[in-house]
């Protein structure tokens, strides 16, 4: 019997070529970059899991509806029930995609009768 896992995790940037020079990440360009995401995030969530997304999902300089096809196609190919705690990089084109379980702002949960506040921002 399997259990249903929470993942927690921030700051992708998919499709963000200028990332890679910003936070030093090893890849020659963000094709390669989403690529190794993609399928490091597959190989530990599974399709009953929960991710949330604490922000600032993918960014590029697409206009709303050239990106949202593409959000799409990318929310499609990762594992999981995503939430995504809106980041101040997640554009018209991020939170307009349809693969979002829900979009807040803010949230809060609770983990073994812990209460624990998700966002984007320090608190």
């Amino acid at each position: 019997m399997s259990t249903t896992k929470q993942f927690f995790t921030s700051d992708h940037h998919f499709y963000h070529e200028k990332i890679i020079g910003y936070c030093n990440r090893p890849f020659a360009n963000a094709d390669e970059m989403d690529e190794y995401m993609i399928d490091k995030w597959n190989s530990v969530v599974g399709n009953g899991d929960l991710v949330y997304h604490l922000g600032d999902f993918a960014i590029t300089g697409y206009s709303k509806t050239k990106f949202i096809p593409k959000v799409e196609k990318l929310l499609k190919r990762l594992n999981g029930n995503k939430i995504l705690i809106k980041g101040n990089h997640d554009s018209p084109g991020v939170l307009g995609a349809q693969g979002w379980a829900k979009i807040r702002n803010l949230t809060h949960i609770n983990i073994n009768g812990q209460r624990i506040i998700l966002c984007h921002y320090p608190l």
